[in-house]
């Protein structure tokens, strides 16, 4: 008898259980529906049909203007030299670039891309060029192109070299806005470097050109994760990874010249690596927009290096 008894008072407990879970349930149902709720707003994707709407209405933007556009996501180059599974740094990728022709080995690796729109009369409305080329400094050939031999590749420095125009003239001044929000660090004349400090990034200017010529050529280095800019610019460098480093100066008056991904072990030596890659980035071109143009720009190399 006695079992009977404990097996109705289990099920009673079981009952009553349920019973306040479902109270519990419907009470936050309710406390849910008297609150506002507030969907998360995702970005909104649009339709294969608003795509093609959209490149239509750029393409009549275009026609209706009487503009035609060349452009590819690729380099204007000529790669038709570069036949074979084997490199060769004796046969060259021509490339065009804002009026100017360059010329460098098919065992550079190149990427980049170009825009232009033509007016009716097929004078040019606007233009971008860029174009990414490899390097390698410390090859036993003294070239900053690379032969094609792995073996030589030990105790070499890699580079990416970047190239941008747009066809006019590169302004000054937002490196000198730059510079005038930025405190002056130290003069470091053993390796021609002026240091200025803004925040949490470092640049380094090549000294004579900067006091003399008024001439920004400069790496730009982070200070993330407590980097010591003093340890970043000396030539026992120790600070690892700590810091991330890249350069830029005017090549011409029309073209920007970068050098992307340099690691800050490099920082110090600057001057060097860019007095090496300035001479020789000059020697690809071997044609310019204007005959004055090249003539102004071949004298101004043969003046900075004389036995060019």
């Amino acid at each position: 008898m006695w079992q009977y008894i404990i097996l109705v008072l289990i099920f009673a407990i079981v009952i009553n259980f349920n019973n306040q879970k479902n109270n519990e349930i419907q009470s936050l149902q309710q406390s849910s529906q008297n609150k506002t709720f507030q969907p998360y707003s995702k970005a909104k994707k649009r339709s294969l049909w608003e795509i093609i709407v959209s490149a239509n209405k750029a393409k009549n933007y275009y026609k209706d203007r009487g503009i035609t556009v060349k452009g590819s996501n690729k380099p204007d180059s000529d790669t038709s030299a570069c036949v074979g599974i084997t490199k060769s740094d004796k046969d060259m990728i021509i490339t065009k670039f804002a009026g100017y022709v360059l010329e460098y080995p098919c065992t550079v690796n190149q990427r980049g891309e170009y825009h232009i729109e033509y007016n009716p009369d097929n004078t040019i409305l606007s233009q971008r060029y860029r174009l990414n080329i490899s390097v390698v400094l410390g090859q036993e050939n003294g070239s900053i192109w690379w032969s094609g031999n792995y073996d030589d590749l030990t105790n070499t420095q890699g580079f990416i070299i970047q190239l941008i125009s747009n066809g006019k003239k590169r302004s000054n001044m937002p490196i000198e806005d730059w510079i005038k929000s930025a405190n002056k660090i130290k003069e470091i004349d053993e390796a021609n470097l002026i240091i200025f400090r803004k925040g949490n990034y470092v640049r380094a200017f090549i000294k004579d050109l900067f006091e003399s010529k008024k001439a920004y050529v400069s790496i730009r280095c982070d200070l993330t994760q407590d980097a010591d800019l003093y340890k970043l610019f000396s030539p026992f460098h120790d600070i690892g990874n700590k810091s991330r480093c890249s350069a830029s100066w005017r090549l011409t008056d029309d073209i920007t010249l970068g050098v992307l991904r340099i690691q800050s072990k490099y920082a110090y030596q600057f001057y060097k690596i860019y007095e090496e890659l300035n001479k020789n980035i000059y020697s690809i071109f071997i044609e310019y927009p204007t005959q004055t143009t090249g003539k102004i720009i071949w004298q101004l190399i043969h003046l900075h290096y004389p036995n060019n």
